[in-house]
């Protein structure tokens, strides 16, 4: 990949001061993440300046991937505390711990939906690594990614797009060349960023809530951290790290940094950097092995421009459930918008809209699961994505449970 000067970078050390852990509740601007200081890996909670370290679980299986719900009074992770990798939900304070997954295989990276209510995440049920959903409360799983039996492939660390719609992951697709890859909730492609030579491996995408993907693509001797804005398809270096390997990064709550795990001759670093001014703050790993963090919270169903093509990416149909990329026009301001008429509408075949007899007290309530419904006149979007039937027909379900209630 092309290189860049390395940037000029702003140390402030922290304390290494080894610490007491004591149980106690995580707060809204903690960073998660795991270590074995203690022998096994736990999830810890530690502020963003290096201060107040806490320990959040005590469980003799390994807890690991630790992932914040949107509202930070929870925290998903997988355990092997019933045999075998599984997604579990904690409070904030360790506390209410609830199993989500049974009897799917080997599974991990738990991601939230926007909403809080779905977490996807990987398993390996059907031989290969895949993506899918499943609600909080548990229940039957979604399979999001299919992998023909000629391309199995290792799928990794999925990341849900904060308007609720698109799963950002990494994957080698059989290759053995990690890359990231953008889906919708039915598998289908929308963008896939393309490594320029076969020694890089893009991993740990991250979402920020105001609609930026960051990853980061270890090559032989480096990192690089780069974010794609897909509100102007703009792809930024945001720094280079000599001699190291990304193994885990996440945005903050604000969405103005990045905390950043690397990995170098077997040893482990934490640490964040201010994507505007780059200067990086080192927190403390006290002499154990850090992975797997966990920082900002995603705002709800904020608008995405979803990549079409150009520069490193390209859109094309997945292996998945087939379908075209999503086509993507900008929104007109909201008073412009015409919003969902009390007689409640569904498409006819993509074409147009037709009346509907649903009415439910003159409200339509679409809008539980699209915060930004609207419509011109051909067809509906959710924010910038244009609805197709199948797409009407999932916000149907999700509303009615019942995909044909208009």
């Amino acid at each position: 990949m092309r290189r860049y000067a390395y940037m000029l970078l702003t140390l402030v050390l922290i304390s290494m001061n080894l610490p007491h852990f004591v149980q106690a509740q995580a707060s809204r601007e903690d960073i998660l993440f795991v270590s074995d200081y203690e022998g096994n890996r736990e999830i810890y909670a530690i502020r963003p300046d290096g201060s107040n370290l806490r320990r959040l679980t005590y469980d003799p299986a390994e807890d690991v991937s630790p992932a914040w719900s949107p509202d930070k009074t929870r925290i998903a992770f997988a355990s092997r505390r019933s045999g075998n990798f599984d997604i579990y939900v904690m409070d904030s304070n360790g506390g209410n711990v609830r199993q989500v997954t049974r009897n799917m295989g080997r599974v991990s990276s738990p991601t939230w939906s926007p909403d809080g209510r779905r977490i996807a995440f990987i398993s390996d049920r059907t031989g290969s690594s895949e993506i899918f959903i499943i609600s909080v409360d548990g229940g039957a799983p979604q399979q999001v990614t299919r992998s023909t039996i000629s391309n199995r492939s290792r799928v990794l660390t999925p990341a849900w797009s904060p308007d609720g719609g698109r799963i950002a992951y990494s994957s080698d697709r059989g290759s053995g060349i990690l890359t990231i890859h953008v889906v919708d909730l039915r598998g289908r492609k929308l963008y896939e960023y393309l490594s320029l030579s076969e020694s890089d491996e893009a991993v740990s995408p991250s979402w920020s809530g105001d609609g930026r993907l960051a990853f980061a693509v270890n090559s032989d001797g480096f990192a690089d951290i780069i974010t794609i804005d897909f509100s102007n398809d703009d792809l930024q270096l945001i720094m280079t790290l000599p001699n190291k390997q990304v193994q885990s990064l996440s945005w903050s709550p604000d969405s103005q940094q990045l905390v950043y795990i690397t990995r170098s001759q077997g040893q482990s670093d934490m640490a964040i950097i201010d994507v505007s001014s780059q200067g990086i703050t080192q927190l403390p790993s006290y002499q154990s092995t850090v992975m797997d963090v966990s920082w900002g919270a995603l705002p709800l169903m904020a608008p995405i421009r979803a990549d079409t093509g150009g520069g490193n990416s390209r859109g094309s149909d997945s292996g998945g459930s087939g379908g075209d990329v999503v086509s993507v026009r900008t929104p007109p301001p909201l008073n412009q918008r015409r919003a969902a008429p009390p007689g409640a509408v569904r498409l006819n075949n993509g074409r147009g809209m037709g009346n509907g007899a649903r009415q439910d007290n003159g409200n339509f309530q679409v809008e539980n699961y699209c915060a930004d419904l609207w419509h011109d006149d051909v067809n509906w979007y959710c924010g910038s994505y244009r609805l197709g039937p199948e797409d009407f027909d999932a916000i149907c379900q999700r509303t009615y449970n019942n995909p044909n209630a208009f």
